[in-house]
């Protein structure tokens, strides 16, 4: 009787992974946009505070690595471009991170230094008096009295400080740079004014862009450099520029100059200044000595 051979035992083939460019890529991908944001917060691109938004994101983070650990056993049986998961969600939280930074959205560490001030409804006359470093940007709109943003672009302004005098109808607001910024240093601020009250408003800065279109405003008075839009006031209004300023006034109102101005070819020439005509209250605009004003409008 011959012995007939053993049937060979069954193997198990064990799948190898064929290489996959996308984990590589998706790393890569991460780790680029990582260093980007960095060296945009260290150069003062974005505010410092961005490192602050994207920590606050570690729940996030967490999600993403759950994730990876649970696709891994299909990593394990040959579909290498699982490898990629991790990365790519990576990138993903880290870009809303950014986005929503730059979004100004207020439940992230940056929104912390932005500032509110009462409720505008009951003040019927307030006063605002602005100094900074850095760029401002004056409106209006607000259901507060006044809201201050933080610009999320990188700079050596501080956050906003606010000192309030208040009584039932009326209200002082003076806003100054807070020493210490430390991470919410940026390029400057945001400034939103609700439009009830009467205003008067001193502003001063080294680039500014004020509109008080929309505002009940009875003075302006500003130092610096940039641009001021003013509407057609209520009452007989008086600005004071002084600095490199360009002013734009209604075409329909009337307005006064007093020093020296660039102003329309059109425009009548006082002993003072410059004038031209119109009907309603008149903007007296007071340019003082050794400022570059330009007057024109729209």
């Amino acid at each position: 009787m011959t012995d007939e051979p053993a049937a060979p035992e069954p193997q198990t083939e064990a799948k190898v992974a064929v290489f996959s460019p996308w984990p590589v890529i998706g790393w890569l991908l991460f780790a680029v946009s990582l260093l980007v944001v960095g060296i945009a917060a260290w150069g003062g691109l974005l505010m410092p505070a961005v490192v602050l938004d994207i920590v606050s994101f570690w729940p996030a983070w967490l999600v993403a690595l759950l994730i990876a650990l649970a696709l891994w056993p299909l990593r394990r049986r040959g579909i290498a471009r699982i490898g990629a998961v991790l990365p790519l969600l990576l990138f993903s939280w880290l870009a809303a991170a950014v986005g929503l930074h730059l979004l100004e959205w207020d439940r992230l560490p940056s929104a912390s230094a932005d500032i509110e001030g009462p409720r505008g409804t009951g003040i019927t006359t307030a006063e605002i008096g602005i100094e900074l470093s850095g760029s401002l940007t004056v409106r209006a709109g607000s259901d507060f009295l006044y809201e201050v943003h933080l610009a999320r672009s990188g700079g050596s302004t501080g956050p906003p400080d606010a000192l309030e005098r208040l009584v039932p109808s009326s209200a002082v607001i003076q806003l100054r740079e807070r020493s210490g910024a430390g991470w919410f240093r940026s390029s400057g601020w945001m400034v939103d004014l609700h439009r009830g009250p009467a205003w008067e408003i001193d502003v001063a800065g080294s680039d500014l862009e004020i509109s008080t279109r929309g505002l009940d405003l009875r003075r302006l008075a500003v130092v610096g450099d940039g641009t001021v839009t003013v509407g057609r006031p209520a009452v007989d209004t008086q600005i004071a520029l002084d600095g490199e300023l360009t002013l734009m006034v209604p075409a329909d109102s009337p307005v006064e100059v007093m020093g020296a101005a660039g102003v329309p070819a059109w425009w009548e020439t006082t002993e003072s200044g410059s004038r031209t005509q119109g009907s309603g209250a008149v903007i007296v605009v007071v340019v003082a000595d050794g400022s570059v004003a330009r007057i024109v409008e729209g």
